[in-house]
């Protein structure tokens, strides 16, 4: 994973040898090179990147600043000048609130580290939404961060899984709150402020969202809509450059065809790229991105990819960690081939964080704390409850209990406004963000949805304006009638039409009743297909069984009989909970034995 870490010992003996054999094992591709940035007794700054990866320096004798990622709304002789004096802030008094209200004036993803020659301080924040994902561990004298879980992992004095965190894996999708698949390895989060010297170390969050709050509660839809796609031109302009190639990945849904509107009304040029899996499962979405470059007159390219075989698996488990399912590695061939489209730098845009716009409460109404731990264990579950605990040992009460303890420390008073809180702290991060830092191992990924400010504006528009996607309607239907009119595939509708929001708020009040059993939620979706089992030859299968019987340390972490009982009684568990499972084996195996058994299946399909 490309860029910085970051090591800081308080009694000044870094392990300077071992942290740059670290940094070395990160170099997952060959366009990749490493670079020390920053050296001195106690502190030692380096990263990994590819040759258009943003990574900059700049200094005057009394700081040294080291920006990762991208600002997109200002010069960078004008973010010099801001962190120069914000350096001054920060090494001086407190500077929280001017700080806090840089982050709410900058349009970026970055990380940036700031050294104070003077007293050998050093400091580090990340943008308003984390959107650039970092990992910490803490002893007593020594504080690591970096933007490789596996530089981090690879100096742990003793390394081990959190069982908790597997519990929660399997349960829905990720570890949650801070934790990752370490124990005593952090996920930063957000805003995040740590400020470090010999004598002392400084760690907060200096800004997490209240979502309670709707300051857009007294404008008209229509004023929402108007204010949101102004906003979002600006935000999809700052985002592109002469010097590089914009390539919009279309997939025919609402948010890529929103932001190919922007470009196309901003006449910037671009070309739209989309991929049909090897099961043709997409086919209907690829042609309506078919009829939606078209539309816009851009250069459209297909992919067509093959089989997922143990290559493209072994290869996001090496760049991810385990932090990115292994179901999601076919896309890698995707993306080597984007990196042809153009001999400069591509500027690749998704459509992440266009739920935004929707109605992010759940589906029915939220009582208290006890009624939203049990309406994300059962809606949002990917393995269940039994399952989980089963495999990992940990008690479902105490699983069950960390996440009420979660939901109880949320800003939010309104039990619903919780369940927002949840969508954009924990699940947006754990999926989104680390599928977009896969991405950024091969160019740089942009989503205008995250510009701050369109989503500030829109995390303040009322709830009743979004349900239902009538906001949405509204904002793309001022972005492009055109777009807005075309049929969307899984609806049979266009977003313009009254029954296309009846029919999803049929679905949701459905959903809504569905979600207080778990069971009822799983049948639901075993009839619309998501879940059907694996037959019992496929090698994923046999895979896992493998794993069992090769890697000691497979069975330390999982329980061999729970595994054993999964892969006697398939028809019970849907593909996802085996994709989820492999990918947990695989990454135990991948830290913790010389070898893999993914290598023995390299040229085969694997899920």
């Amino acid at each position: 994973m490309p860029g910085i870490s970051l090591v800081f010992n308080l009694a000044g003996e870094l392990r300077k040898s071992a942290i740059v054999q670290s940094l070395g094992e990160t170099l997952y591709f060959p366009s990749n090179f490493q670079e020390t940035l920053h050296d001195s007794p106690s502190c030692f700054v380096g990263c990994v990147r590819y040759e258009d990866y943003p990574v900059t320096t700049f200094e005057n004798d009394s700081f040294q600043i080291i920006l990762e990622g991208r600002i997109y709304d200002k010069p960078l002789e004008q973010v010099q000048s801001e962190l120069y004096e914000l350096a001054h802030l920060i090494f001086g008094s407190n500077p929280r609130d001017r700080l806090v209200n840089w982050l709410f004036h900058t349009d970026g993803e970055f990380v940036i580290v700031i050294y104070d020659k003077r007293s050998n301080r050093i400091a580090l924040f990340n943008d308003i939404l984390g959107r650039l994902q970092l990992y910490f561990h803490q002893t007593q004298n020594e504080i690591l961060i970096s933007r490789d879980i596996r530089f981090l992992a690879n100096l742990l004095p003793l390394r081990q899984f959190d069982r908790m965190a597997l519990a929660q894996y399997l349960l829905l999708g990720f570890p949650f709150g801070r934790r990752t698949l370490f124990e005593n390895v952090d996920l930063l989060p957000p805003a995040s402020f740590i400020l470090a010297s010999p004598h002392k170390f400084q760690h907060e969050q200096i800004y997490s969202f209240n979502f309670d709050h709707k300051e857009n509660r007294t404008k008209t839809i229509h004023q929402n809509a108007e204010a949101m796609v102004s906003i979002f031109y600006e935000a999809t302009r700052n985002r592109t450059n002469p010097q590089h190639t914009n390539v919009l990945s279309l997939s025919g849904g609402r948010d890529s065809r929103s932001i190919g509107a922007a470009l196309h009304n901003l006449n910037l040029p671009f070309i739209t790229a989309s991929f049909l899996d090897y099961y043709r499962v997409a086919k209907s979405d690829v042609e309506l991105a078919e009829q939606t470059a078209k539309l816009f007159n851009a250069e459209w390219r297909v992919s067509e990819l093959g089989p997922t075989t143990g290559e493209e698996t072994f290869k996001l488990l090496k760049i991810k960690g385990g932090l990115c399912g292994l179901r999601l590695c076919d896309i890698l061939v995707f993306f080597e081939a984007i990196k042809q489209y153009s001999d400069q730098p591509i500027y690749y845009f998704t459509g992440d964080g266009g739920g935004k716009i929707s109605d992010q409460r759940a589906a029915r109404h939220l009582t208290d704390t006890h009624d939203l731990v049990q309406f994300v264990t059962s809606r949002h579950q990917r393995a269940s409850l039994d399952t989980a605990s089963a495999l990992t040992g940990v008690p479902k009460r105490e699983i069950v209990d960390e996440l009420y303890e979660c939901f109880e420390a949320y800003p939010e008073k309104d039990t619903n406004q919780k369940h927002v809180h949840y969508l954009i702290y924990e699940r947006a991060p754990k999926f989104a963000f680390e599928s977009e830092d896969r991405n950024r191992c091969y160019f740089w990924s942009m989503a205008p949805f995250y510009s701050i400010h369109f989503f500030n504006y829109v995390m303040h528009c009322p709830d009743d304006q979004k349900a239902n996607y009538a906001l949405y309607s509204e904002f793309m239907s001022r972005l492009s009638p055109s777009a807005a009119a075309l049929t969307e595939q899984n609806v049979g509708l266009p977003i313009t039409s009254k029954r296309y929001r009846l029919k999803h708020g049929v679905k949701r009040m459905l959903m809504g009743a569905v979600s207080r059993s778990p069971r009822l939620v799983r049948y639901a979706k075993n009839v619309i297909g998501r879940t059907n089992p694996y037959a019992p030859d496929h090698l994923i299968i046999q895979c896992i069984m493998d794993q069992l019987r090769n890697s000691p340390s497979v069975s330390n972490y999982l329980s061999a009989p729970a595994v054993h009982n999964m892969l006697s009684n398939l028809q019970q568990y849907s593909k996802e909970e085996f994709q989820l499972l492999l990918t947990i084996t695989s990454a135990i195996e991948s830290f913790e034995e010389p070898h893999t058994t993914l290598e023995q299946y390299w040229n085969k399909q694997i899920i």
